[in-house]
C-alpha cells in the first residue's frame, strides 16, 4: 500500500493511529516491534529508567502514582491512556526517572521502540516519523489542555473552600459564642445557689443580732429603771443616742462654738457630744448636781453604740433578703413579678459601684407581668455596669419605668458620651465591645447576653441617644399574666 496521507495534519487521534496501522501492514520491520499487553501487565514502575517507548494502538493503559494519606500508602490514578498515546515519552526522551507507574487495565497492543535505535528507525522508516511527529504534538496539546483544565478546576476548588472556610469561620464563631453564653448562664446559675446559700446561712446570725440588740434594749431599760443611782436623766441620754440623728460637720462645728461660753471648762471632746444632745436636755446637765458630765455622757454613747447596732443590723438583713431576691436560684422558673422590685435589688446590690453616681429612680406603679427574676436582674446589672462604665468616675443614672399600649417599658439614661450613630446597630451583637478600643464609653459583651434574655421574654432592647446628651436604653417588656 502506497503512502496517500502526504504531510497534511490529521484533525483526530484515530486517523494517524489509522496511519501508522496501515504502514504496518507494509511493512515486516513494523510488524515485528509490534507487541501483544495483557490485562494488568505492569510496563514500568514509578522512579524506573526506561529503555523502551510504546505506541498504544489499541487497548487502555493506566499511569499512576503511589502516595501516602494519614499514614497508609495510597496508589492515585493520574491518567487513562487511549490508542495513539505514548507511554513513557518524558522519561524516554529525557532519560530521567519515570514520574509515574504505567499498568495495562485491558488487552492491548503496542509499538515498541528500543532508544538506542529510535531516531535511525524512524530515519529509516521515514514514513513513520511524520504520523509520530503529530502524535507527539497531539500529546503536547493534550498537556497543555489538561494542565488548563486542572487550574480552571484548581480555581474554582479554591474559591469554593474559601467560601466553605469563611462559613466554617462563621460557624466556629457562632459556636464559640454560644458555649461563652451557656458557660455564661452555667455561671449566673451556679452563682446563684452559692448566693442563696450564703444568704441563707447570714440570715441566721444577722436574726439573731437584731433580736440580741433589741433585747439589750428592754434589758438596760429595766436595770435603769430598777437602779436608783441613775435617775431620769441617764435615760433620756440612753433614748437619745437611740434615736441621735448625724449633723453635718458645719452644724456641729456651730453648735460646739454656742456651748464654748455655756460649758467653759469642759473640753472640746465632751463638748463634741454635747453638741449632738437635743437641746431640751442640755439645761439638764448643765444644772446636774454631780458635775459629772463625763460619766453622765457614756448613757449617750451607749445609745449611739446599740443604735448602730440596730441599723446595720437591719442593713445587713435588708442586703441578704435583696440578694436573696436577686439570685433567685429557681433557673428557669417564669412567676408574676413587680420589675420594680428586681431593679431596686439590683441598684441595692451594685451600691458599691454606684456610690460615686447619682441614682434617680422613677418608678411608677405598673402591673406585674410574667418573667423570669434572676434573668432579668441580669439584664438590669448589665445595663447599670455600662452605664457605669461610660459615665466613668461621676454621673448621674436615671431609672423610670412606665405602662404603655399594654407593655411595660424601662428606660435606663446615663449621663454619659452616648453611643455613635454607626455603632448602635451592631452593640446587641455577640462577640462585640468597645472595652478593648480605648473608647469613651462602656459596652460590653453583657448586652448580647442582655438582648437574648429580652427575646426569651419576647421583649425588645434599643438604643438612643438623648437630645441633651447621654444614651438611653429601653427594655419594652409585653404585659403576660399567663406563666404557665
Amino acid at each position: 500500500m502506497s503512502f496517500e496521507y502526504g504531510y497534511k495534519w490529521l484533525n483526530d487521534r484515530e486517523s494517524i493511529v489509522q496511519l501508522i496501522e496501515d504502514l504496518i501492514g507494509e511493512q515486516d520491520d513494523l510488524r515485528k516491534r509490534v507487541v501483544t499487553l495483557d490485562n494488568d501487565q505492569l510496563l514500568f514502575a514509578e522512579g524506573d529508567y526506561l529503555e523502551d517507548l510504546y505506541v498504544l494502538l489499541e487497548g487502555k493503559i493506566e499511569l499512576h502514582k503511589d502516595d501516602v494519606y494519614d499514614g497508609e500508602q495510597v496508589n492515585i490514578v493520574t491518567d487513562l491512556l487511549m490508542p495513539g498515546s505514548f507511554v513513557g515519552l518524558i522519561a524516554f526522551t529525557t532519560g530521567n526517572r519515570t514520574m509515574t507507574g504505567a499498568r495495562v487495565v485491558e488487552p492491548s497492543r503496542a509499538i515498541c521502540i528500543k532508544r538506542e535505535e529510535f531516531d535511525d528507525y524512524l530515519h529509516k522508516h521515514h514514513q513513520l516519523s511524520y504520523p509520530m511527529q503529530q502524535l507527539m504534538i497531539a500529546k503536547l496539546i493534550d498537556r497543555y489542555q489538561q494542565n488548563t483544565a486542572l487550574q480552571v478546576r484548581m480555581e474554582r476548588l479554591n474559591r469554593r473552600l474559601k467560601t466553605e472556610r469563611n462559613e466554617l469561620q462563621k460557624a466556629y464563631r457562632d459556636l464559640e459564642e454560644t458555649q461563652n453564653l451557656l458557660i455564661h448562664k452555667e455561671k449566673m446559675a451556679t452563682l446563684g445557689q452559692l448566693v442563696a446559700g450564703f444568704a441563707h446561712e447570714i440570715n441566721n446570725p444577722v436574726s439573731s443580732l437584731l433580736r440580741s440588740s433589741e433585747l439589750v434594749i428592754e434589758q438596760l431599760q429595766d436595770l435603769l429603771e430598777s437602779d436608783h443611782q441613775v435617775d431620769e436623766l441617764g435615760w433620756q441620754l440612753f433614748e437619745a443616742g437611740l434615736n441621735a440623728k448625724p449633723l453635718d460637720t458645719d452644724r456641729l462645728r456651730q453648735r460646739m462654738e454656742e456651748l464654748k461660753v455655756e460649758f467653759a471648762g469642759v473640753r472640746r471632746s465632751l463638748r463634741r457630744k454635747l453638741a449632738q444632745l437635743p437641746m431640751d436636755i442640755l439645761p439638764r446637765i448643765r444644772d446636774w448636781e454631780n458635775k459629772n458630765i463625763d460619766k453622765l455622757l457614756v448613757w449617750f454613747e451607749a445609745g449611739k453604740l446599740l443604735q448602730n447596732i440596730r441599723h446595720s443590723s437591719k442593713r445587713i438583713g435588708n442586703l441578704v433578703k435583696s440578694l436573696k431576691n436577686y439570685s433567685r436560684p429557681d433557673g428557669n422558673i417564669y412567676e408574676l413579678l413587680d420589675v420594680r422590685e428586681g431593679i431596686e435589688d439590683t441598684v441595692l446590690m451594685l451600691s458599691n459601684r454606684l456610690k460615686f453616681h447619682e441614682v434617680v429612680l422613677k418608678l411608677n406603679d405598673i402591673p406585674e407581668t410574667c418573667g423570669n427574676m434572676a434573668e432579668l436582674n441580669q439584664v438590669w446589672t448589665n445595663l447599670i455596669c455600662n452605664a457605669c462604665e461610660a459615665m466613668e468616675e461621676t454621673g448621674q443614672l436615671t431609672i423610670s419605668c412606665w405602662e404603655q399600649d399594654n407593655d411595660i417599658l424601662i428606660a435606663f439614661r446615663d449621663s454619659g458620651p452616648g453611643v455613635p450613630a454607626d455603632i448602635q446597630d451592631k452593640i446587641f451583637e455577640p462577640n462585640f465591645t468597645t472595652k478593648n478600643q480605648s473608647k469613651k464609653f462602656g459596652l460590653g459583651l453583657g448586652l448580647a447576653i442582655s438582648s437574648e434574655i429580652i427575646q426569651k421574654h419576647n421583649g425588645t432592647i434599643s438604643v438612643r441617644n438623648a437630645p441633651d446628651g447621654g444614651a438611653i436604653f429601653t427594655v419594652s417588656l409585653p404585659l403576660n399574666t399567663d406563666c404557665s
